[in-house]
């Protein structure tokens, strides 16, 4: 494995300012991250160096929590879509302006499609 500069100064600022026992735990501890964790990030830290390890569930979760706001969205805009079509219907010309503000057709009723997603 390829170290990177984040890696190699963490570890060496580590070795030289900590004891064998604490120095010893934080290898054990970098060593199960790599066998375990999707993700490891190297930083700053506050003062001498820092590695964050990520684990996928919780990259899975903020996904799903994305696409269930993005269907919502998305279902609102339909109900507000269909509102405005029962509103302003299509055969009257003077609403041709809002359904365009809308998205909906301006010369027929809006009969809205629904996209799903394939399964992931």
């Amino acid at each position: 494995m390829v170290e990177s500069d984040g890696q190699k100064s963490l570890f060496k600022t580590a070795k030289s300012k900590l004891d064998q026992s604490t120095f010893d735990t934080i290898t054990r501890l970098y060593s199960w991250s790599r066998n375990h964790a999707h993700l490891i990030r190297f930083g700053t830290g506050a003062a001498d160096g820092s590695f964050t390890f990520l684990f996928q569930r919780k990259l899975d979760t903020a996904k799903a929590v994305f696409k269930a706001a993005v269907a919502s969205l998305n279902a609102r805009r339909i109900d507000l879509q269909l509102a405005v079509n029962n509103a302003r219907p299509h055969t009257n010309a003077d609403n041709a302006t809002v359904r365009r503000a809308f998205q909906i057709p301006v010369n027929q009723a809006y009969a809205p499609t629904v996209k799903t997603a394939p399964p992931t």
